[in-house]
């Protein structure tokens, strides 16, 4: 009999985003070993195999994760860092093992392309994947000569950032001067583009792409460049080229995620960037749990891919636990920001108790204080009439 691929998964800091990836790595047919820290919700999955718990700083944290990989590494079929702070460890660190960890060829010019907004927009137009006119600038004089060929309203990105962390959307020059404060220099000046922003979920295997999801997003949080709250499963027609290319330019070999904007004006379609998935977020939807898991579980018994056919969309909101409450915090007033939060509810993890508690405890603890409950019973009772629209 065969044994069971293992996955070896690596998590520094705790968040919610990973919950699914457990099950999704069961559904492929695998173990899965998890690295963390005390109190990481994935440890709480049924589906999480082994646990290792490791201490200390960040810096830390990483050796320990190489010197595992050193002894154990030829155990398992694929190792996955979903967190942005360990990955951000191993882009600085020249220990060969670093390869195993990074879905992508090791080299410092795709390291910095899937890491750095401003090699991504330089380097897209010479393989021919779209994105909006910008220019890159060295200086505050470079910034004033940029901007006489992109006007307002533009869009100021930094080197690294994430959740919006590096973005500011400008519309006139006191945001310019504020943003360029804020971000630092050297900076991106691009072209603001109208548009429904979205973005596509991605396994690659060895480069070629094998399955995805795209989804818009609906809402965001706590502001409009924050993390994703809300999304809606979307078709983009024409899409596969550009991941092609992508996939082509970086080797990618896991799981990605690409943010795009699809423009009002039915112009071709933007793309912003790209990066190792930090959560799997589109598997909220069963079908897209079960095309994902399947080619994932194909990828680690080296069988060759399956023709990929389109998902039945469910065009419902998707509510993003717990985030969508968070959301919450500043928009409660909305008795439809309710619904999505309330349907969210709907994809948590009923079939694995022991995370089940963690997240309610969570969602009891840290997030309905916050929200004032018995306030908005108050405000919604002294309206006369309440409209209940998603959009």
């Amino acid at each position: 009999m065969n044994q069971k691929p293992v996955v070896f998964v690596a998590v520094e800091s705790s968040w919610h985003g990973v919950m699914r990836l457990p099950k999704l790595i069961a559904k492929a047919g695998a173990d899965m070993v998890l690295m963390c820290r005390a109190g990481e919700v994935l440890a709480c999955s049924r589906y999480t195999g082994r646990v290792i718990k490791v201490g200390g700083t960040p810096e830390g944290f990483c050796r320990s994760v190489l010197g595992h990989l050193r002894k154990h590494g030829e155990a398992y079929a694929m190792c996955i860092v979903p967190d942005e702070g360990l990955l951000a460890e191993l882009y600085g660190c020249h220990d060969p093992l670093v390869g195993r960890l990074l879905p992508f060829t090791q080299d410092r010019a795709t390291i910095e392309f899937v890491r750095s907004k401003l090699a991504f927009m330089r380097e897209c137009s010479s393989i021919g994947v779209p994105v909006a006119e910008f220019r890159i600038c060295q200086s505050r004089e470079e910034v004033a000569l940029g901007l006489k060929s992109i006007g307002f309203p533009s869009v100021v990105k930094a080197v690294t950032g994430s959740g919006g962390s590096g973005v500011r959307i400008v519309r006139d020059e006191a945001e310019l001067a504020k943003a360029v404060g804020e971000v630092g220099l050297p900076l991106a000046l691009q072209a603001y583009v109208a548009g429904r922003p979205f973005s596509t979920e991605v396994l690659f295997e060895r480069g070629v792409p094998v399955s995805w999801s795209s989804s818009a997003q609906l809402n965001r949080w706590p502001n409009t460049l924050g993390s994703i709250t809300a999304k809606q499963l979307i078709a983009v027609p024409g899409i596969e080229p550009a991941l092609i290319a992508l996939g082509r330019r970086t080797k990618f070999h896991g799981f990605a995620c690409i943010d795009a904007i699809e423009p009002h004006d039915g112009g071709p379609v933007v793309f912003c960037e790209m990066g190792p998935m930090q959560g799997v977020e589109a598997t909220a939807d069963k079908r897209v749990l079960t095309a994902f898991a399947a080619a994932f579980g194909r990828i680690l018994r080296d069988e060759p891919p399956l023709p990929r056919s389109p998902l039945p969309l469910d065009r419902s909101p998707i509510g993003l636990f717990p985030e969508t409450f968070y959301y919450l915090q500043s928009h409660r007033g909305e008795l439809s920001n309710w619904v999505v939060a309330l349907r969210s509810l709907r994809h948590l993890p009923y079939d694995d108790p022991r995370l089940l508690i963690r997240l309610s405890a969570d969602l009891l603890s840290g997030i309905l204080p916050r929200l004032g409950i018995s306030t908005l019973i108050t405000e919604l009772l002294s309206r006369k009439s309440v409209a209940v629209s998603i959009t």
